[in-house]
Parts: C-alpha cells; structure tokens; sequence
C-alpha cells in the first residue's frame, strides 16, 4: 500500500548571474527522509539555470554513477525538483518534466 503521509520541499539559491548557489531537496515519505546528495549539489554548484534545465538526466547519471537502482530513482527525484524550481523561479506555466518511467 503507498505512503500515505508525503510531503515534500525543494529550495533553489541564485546568485545575481542566476548561477546556482545551493540547492536543497527533501521529501518524507513514510517517516523516511530523502534529501539532496552532496554529488547531485556539487555538480549543479555554479552553473547556470539555464545549462542546469537543458542537463539531460542520462548526463547526471553518468556523472555521479549511482550505486544501484534505488539511489539512480533518488537521483532521479533530485533532478525532477530542481527542474522544477527553476520553472518555477523563470514563472514558467508548463514544467518541462520528463514524464516517461525510469528505469
């Protein structure tokens, strides 16, 4: 049976060239907390929002390599949220969030 008790919050730091400054990601689900990755943090650390919405999660993956399937969906997770930040912070109407399953 799916969690019933979900929340989630997401936290986008800029700078004045809208660099990405901090990113913090979490969700508690279950009484288990998911959080930012320190790598998924430092890979986004000083780009731009920009380059940071056009990264295409595959590039992510590659970077970071995640350990198995669960930490690739957290990976995963991460991502989702600071690319929707960002449309949020540009008042996009339409997030452009990849809605196929990954696996």
């Amino acid at each position: 049976m799916p969690c019933q008790d979900s929340s989630s919050q997401a936290m986008l730091k800029i700078d004045l060239n809208e660099n990405v400054t901090d990113f913090h990601f979490e969700k508690i689900t279950c009484g288990r907390n998911i959080g930012t990755s320190q790598a998924f943090l430092e890979l986004c650390r000083g780009k731009n929002i920009k380059q940071i919405s056009d990264l295409p999660f595959e590039e992510v993956e590659g970077t970071i390599k995640p350990d198995d399937s669960e930490e690739k969906f957290l990976l995963y997770m991460e991502w989702q949220a600071i690319r929707a930040s960002i449309s949020q912070y540009l008042g996009l109407n339409e997030v452009t969030i990849d809605h196929q399953q990954n696996q």
